[in-house]
């Protein structure tokens, strides 16, 4: 578990999202600590959120994969709700059963941020870069989930009752005999529950893009340090060497966080963008208009997937940034620890070795054009089944 904070940490804190997404993750549910009141909320919650999204909202969808005739319209739209329903799933158990983990991390970069806000030259540059990166963290984490329920329910309500014909968005828990008013009442308590697994994948990919954002704000500061035309102590270069080391071991504590979702997130996210994306190109063949509809989920998941990804590709650039720095240090004419400190450093951000921030990232962009690739090619084959 995370050890307590003293004051410093909560000034820290101020200039950072951390204690914003810690509190966003105590609400829904994955963050236990030690207050009694705040651990039966948290269960409380979880287990809401187990029930509505695993008890009810995907065997009823899957029900109707299997029972509706329509397959290519209804059926298809019912699997990719199953497929989004798994994967805000499996991020909420993995934050949930890898808290402590989550909190080490934390700790970590806490620790890394205090330092270099402790440095006169950095402070400034540091809670600059961190308050614009922490107001944008909020304002999409508030305004995205309102965006999508108001978006939904809207072009719901107006397919069903302006043009008259019932075929909702979401084919989820609705007899298509209902009235007017029934199926809009029922429409908008089916976007109820799929809010609630909104809203813990939001918090997933808000956290990791927090968990991001410090990292390469702390890389960039620590660039920044290194291209300072200063006189180095011997004290400054062996915290400096410190520093690089703690930097290596977050991102590795990251990559395994990371690790142990890397084939389902992969398969979940080509299946995502194919069943979306096949969506929205139907509907526009269509000239349905719920073609606005299926367009503004498709640009959201493809948002919210490509996060982890260009975060990923970002880290390995500033590795190779960090390599650049450091090779032009005038360390050459120290002593043979100070040579051998720099040699160390080298090694782990070397370009052409296998030691270096590359084997550190898993996500990074061009396996992120590979999925897209993967959805293209089977969102074709749909579209040729479709078409026979």
């Amino acid at each position: 578990m995370a050890i307590p904070k003293d004051d410093d940490d909560e000034e820290t804190d101020a200039f950072i999202p951390m204690g914003f997404m810690l509190k966003c993750m105590e609400i829904s549910g994955v963050l236990f600590t030690k207050e009694k009141r705040s651990t039966r909320r948290a269960r409380f919650l979880s287990a809401y959120y187990a029930i509505s999204v695993i008890v009810g909202f995907i065997p009823l969808t899957l029900n109707l994969v299997f029972n509706i005739d329509d397959f290519f319209n209804q059926a298809m739209e019912s699997l990719h709700f199953i497929l989004a329903g798994a994967h805000a799933t499996s991020k909420h158990f993995n934050m949930m059963f890898k808290q402590d983990e989550f909190m080490e991390l934390f700790d970590e970069i806490r620790a890394l941020w205090k330092e270099a806000e402790s440095k006169p030259y950095l402070r400034k540059y540091a809670r600059k870069k961190s308050k614009r990166s922490s107001k944008v963290v909020k304002l999409l984490y508030s305004t995205l989930p309102l965006t999508f329920v108001v978006c939904s329910v809207t072009m719901t309500i107006f397919k069903n009752t302006l043009l008259g014909k019932k075929d909702l968005p979401i084919q989820v828990w609705i007899p298509l005999d209902l009235d007017r008013h029934g199926m809009i009442l029922c429409s908008i308590l089916q976007y109820y529950v799929i809010t609630t697994g909104f809203m813990a994948y939001l918090t997933n990919i808000f956290l990791m893009l927090t968990i991001f954002d410090h990292i390469t704000l702390i890389m960039r500061l620590f660039i920044k340090e290194l291209s300072m035309n200063r006189i180095w102590t011997r004290q400054e270069r062996i915290n400096v060497y410190i520093t690089h080391s703690r930097i290596i071991k977050v991102i590795i504590k990251l990559r395994d966080l990371l690790a142990a979702q890397w084939l389902l997130e992969t398969l979940l996210s080509a299946a995502q963008i194919t069943l979306r994306g096949y969506m929205c190109l139907k509907t526009a063949k269509e000239h349905d208009v719920m073609f606005l509809y299926s367009f503004i989920v498709l640009i959201v998941i493809i948002w919210a997937i490509s996060l982890t990804y260009v975060e990923g590709s970002e880290i390995t650039i500033l590795g190779e940034s960090i390599h650049d720095a450091v090779y032009g240090l005038p360390w050459y004419n120290e002593d043979i620890q100070d040579r051998k400190e720099l040699v160390f450093m080298l090694t782990a951000t070397s370009k052409p070795l296998d030691l270096n921030y590359r084997s550190f990232v898993l996500f990074d962009r061009a396996q992120f054009l590979n999925i897209v690739r993967a959805s293209f090619s089977y969102l074709t084959m749909l579209q040729v089944l479709d078409s026979s």
